[in-house]
């Protein structure tokens, strides 16, 4: 009885003496380190009354210590001092710690009991922000929707992360985000259990806020993460979930940009320009821009390397090692550190025009990838090295030519003073997948059709294949509307007309009255954003070299590339079809 009384239950340590007597057991122990103290090796004991302390051993006394430290054994501590517990992320609710020095003492200890002491807390409490941030916490819960695992530069280290969510027994959902090891063993678990029940442990979790929306993540290696663990607390939370079948599922990955509508919300009190009016504007501001592009300017490679943490570029440099070899190694322009974590990213410098003028525009990588769907560093395929040339730009990229975008585009002082006329793209609102219906929603030109002749002429721009010279479906005029109607008394026999039967309304309805497949003209034109002709804005495009310039520019693409590229170039020939009027040409 004496012997069991000599041991001092972890709830009466106290600061003033050092002669403390403890049989308890060690729960969890993880190297840590500090600025302030460095390494030291910290682990969490509890008595047989489930009583819990932290306690640390300094740098210089672990290779004493380390040996004895062995998780889930019991031990028992003779002569060690206790200090006042602060910092952040403390594991126990304890006010004290302990820290041995270099005459404490491990002794083996019988075991006493295999019980791990959980202080569960619930979902709704850790959502209402009711705890304090400072205090670890133990939690529970089924693993559902498991997002893509991603690599993130931590210290100039690259690091894993998964987001994933826990749910409780009364479906509250817990976001939660663990890190390093933890997020690896999440994601083999996720890919492994698809579809059946997973519960988690998460055991001395942080919990974290960012925009009102709470969660926990792995505070270092002070947390553990145990899965499906044998436990009584596991199998009745198993056995109180809803019966509702909700097993494990896999997020895709988080959508990168804002959606199409909240965009075009955003953009909304922006003023409308045309190319000229961009390069003649004296004043900074943001302004939207309907454009096609003519190519990429390769004076410029289309990718660069960044450092994932900086988000800044990276140049490459090389240094002799004490061998005599040279080794090759980034160094970040933002930090102007020798960096490991890079990856690829687009930057284009491209030729646009309208019928008002050309220009030039800057885009960066996100909004590249939002046009394209594809991260540059899918189709460099893992190449990090600068090259003496740039790699050449893939069917994929090259395929925005030709193409009609609304950009928000930044004009800057340096574009107004400094003689800088290429202009930097800040949003990308809409492409050639706009409707006609959006897009007279932004350019908003009244036009009486009742008063155009049955001999007005329109004009529609199709794209054309070399091979087969047929018209794009997508783009031509619906053989409804180019169905000969005997009704008008017109040459039913001639093979090198289309009798345009369509009525007014219909021809409005539509955008266009019909198609000649036959011959060029240099009638003007209204590019609308999907390639056509716009008849709500007959008199804004009124130069001929505007279309001219489209032709050469499918030219120009159709000769730089070989005759195996031909075939994938988006913009091969740029025909301008006459479409006659209802009555046709006598």
């Amino acid at each position: 009885m004496t012997q069991l009384t000599r041991y001092t239950p972890v709830n009466s340590l106290k600061p003033f003496k050092t002669a403390w007597c403890i049989q308890v057991r060690i729960l969890h122990s993880w190297i840590h380190f500090t600025k302030g103290s460095g390494m030291s090796l910290e682990m969490i004991l509890a008595d047989e009354a489930g009583n819990k302390i932290q306690a640390g051993i300094k740098k210089e006394h672990i290779s004493k210590f380390q040996r004895y430290v062995k998780k889930g054994d019991w031990k028992i501590i003779d002569d060690f001092s206790v200090n006042k517990a602060t910092g952040q992320y403390r594991s126990t609710i304890h006010p004290y710690r302990i820290n041995f020095h270099y005459s404490t003492v491990f002794s083996p200890s019988p075991s006493i009991s295999n019980e791990v002491w959980l202080d569960l807390v619930d979902f709704t409490t850790i959502l209402a922000g009711n705890l304090d941030q400072n205090k670890l916490v133990d939690v529970l819960g089924q693993l559902v929707n498991v997002g893509e695992a991603q690599t993130i530069d931590v210290q100039g280290k690259p690091t894993k992360k998964i987001d994933f969510q826990l749910r409780d027994t009364d479906d509250n959902r817990l976001p939660c985000s663990l890190w390093g090891k933890f997020a690896d063993q999440i994601s083999k678990v996720a890919q492994e259990s698809l579809g059946s029940i997973v519960i988690v442990l998460v055991r001395w979790a942080k919990l974290g806020e960012w925009k009102d929306i709470r969660s926990i993540s792995n505070a270092f290696d002070a947390s553990d993460v145990l899965i499906n663990p044998i436990l009584t607390e596991v199998e009745d939370f198993r056995r109180m979930l809803p019966s509702d079948g909700l097993a494990l599922t896999i997020m895709g990955p988080k959508p990168r940009f804002q959606p199409l509508k909240v965009r075009e919300q955003r953009s909304l009190g922006l003023p409308l320009k045309t190319i000229a009016e961009l390069k003649a504007s004296y004043e900074v501001e943001k302004v939207k821009i309907f454009c096609t592009i003519l190519q990429i300017d390769l004076d410029y490679s289309w990718y660069y390397y960044a450092h994932i943490k900086c988000n800044k570029k990276v140049v490459q440099s090389k240094k002799l090692l004490s061998s005599g070899a040279k080794k090759l190694f980034y160094r970040c322009e933002k930090c102007n550190a020798e960096v490991s974590a890079v990856e690829a990213r687009y930057w284009l410098h491209l030729d646009v025009m309208d019928s008002t003028g050309e220009s030039k525009l800057m885009l960066f990588d996100s909004f590249v990838e939002q046009i394209i769907g594809t991260p540059a560093t899918e189709l460099l395929e893992g190449t990090n090295e600068e090259l003496d040339d740039p790699l050449p730009v893939p069917d994929i990229v090259k395929n925005i030519i030709g193409k009609t975008y609304q950009f928000v585009v930044l004009i800057e002082q340096d574009n107004i003073s400094r003689g800088n006329d290429e202009y930097k793209v800040n949003e990308v609102l809409t492409s050639q997948n706009l409707n006609q219906a959006d897009l007279k929603a932004e350019v908003d030109y009244p036009v009486d059709l009742s008063s155009m002749s049955s001999s007005d002429q329109v004009l529609m721009l199709t794209n054309s294949s070399d091979k087969d010279e047929t018209i794009n479906t997508s783009l031509s005029t619906p053989s409804s509307k180019r169905k000969e109607d005997g009704s008008d008394g017109s040459d039913q026999n001639s093979t090198s007309k289309k009798q345009c039967t369509g009525k007014q309304s219909d021809a409005k309805d539509n955008g266009v009255i019909g198609v000649d497949n036959s011959k060029k003209t240099d009638q003007p034109t209204d590019l609308n954003v999907d390639g056509a002709v716009d008849l709500d804005n007959p008199k804004e495009h009124d130069q001929p070299k505007f279309l001219h310039k489209l032709d050469e520019a499918g030219q120009e693409a159709i000769t730089k590339v070989s005759e195996a590229e031909q075939k994938k170039v988006l913009l091969k020939k740029i025909k301008v079809e006459k479409i006659e009027g209802q009555k046709g040409a006598k």
